[in-house]
């Protein structure tokens, strides 16, 4: 009998250890997936709350994250990359890099010209500072008065101007490669230029794109690369 009491009690204590195990290991996991999921929603007052926190946690090197979990929002604008070459002291008329990449001017499943016409793209909105339409009015109500000297928007904006930069770096040396393909000479100096064209919301998806919803932006004279 005292061996049964025994064995049943060891059996009794396993299996309420094992349970203890399994609750820590849920427990462990919710708490990782809900913030992963936290941090990988669009910018909202839970992510600014907790922004120190969120950023240690999955900044670490055993959960750093490279992805996103969430389609971007519909886009809002459409923009074109172009460019005017100076040599020799004459400028060129505007050139348009952007549209020819684009069907029809070229093949649907030319995924050279379209990837070349992404990157000029993607390099464009961080030049641009075009955060997307559900992070700009965030930050402006949010990253005003004291709460602008706090971690997360110092951070957004030092970010924010180091992306300018490169980008802008990266388009410069785009441009005066186009500059040189045409002309057959390298360039002395380039002008960047944006054509924006900004599309209708959803409640207004029957009105056609009207002049009032183009812009063109000039980005000034650069050295060519």
């Amino acid at each position: 009998m005292a061996w049964t009491f025994r064995f049943s009690t060891s059996s009794s204590l396993a299996k309420w250890g094992s349970n203890v195990a399994v609750a820590f290991a849920a427990l462990l996991f919710l708490f990782h997936f809900l913030v992963t999921f936290v941090y990988l929603t669009p910018v909202n007052p839970v992510k600014l709350r907790f922004d120190s926190f969120i950023e240690g946690y999955i900044g670490s090197p055993l959960f750093q994250q490279n992805w996103h979990l969430f389609a971007p929002t519909p886009i809002a604008r459409d923009a074109s990359l172009l460019a005017m070459c100076r040599s020799g002291g004459e400028n060129s008329d505007w050139i348009d890099l952007t549209t020819p990449l684009l069907p029809p001017q070229v093949g649907r499943f030319d995924s050279v010209a379209f990837a070349t016409a992404g990157v000029q793209l993607n390099l464009v909105t961080s030049v641009m500072g075009w955060s997307g339409p559900w992070v700009e009015p965030v930050l402006e109500g949010y990253c005003s008065g004291d709460a602008a000297e706090s971690d997360y928007c110092e951070r957004m904006e030092k970010g924010r101007e180091a992306s300018m930069t490169s980008a802008r770096n990266s388009l410069v040396w785009m441009v005066s490669r186009a500059c040189r393909a045409m002309n057959g000479k390298q360039p002395e100096q380039v002008r960047l230029g944006v054509a924006v064209s900004v599309f209708p919301r959803f409640s207004e998806r029957h009105r056609s794109v009207s002049a009032d919803d183009m812009s063109f932006i000039d980005l000034g004279w650069e050295p060519a690369r």
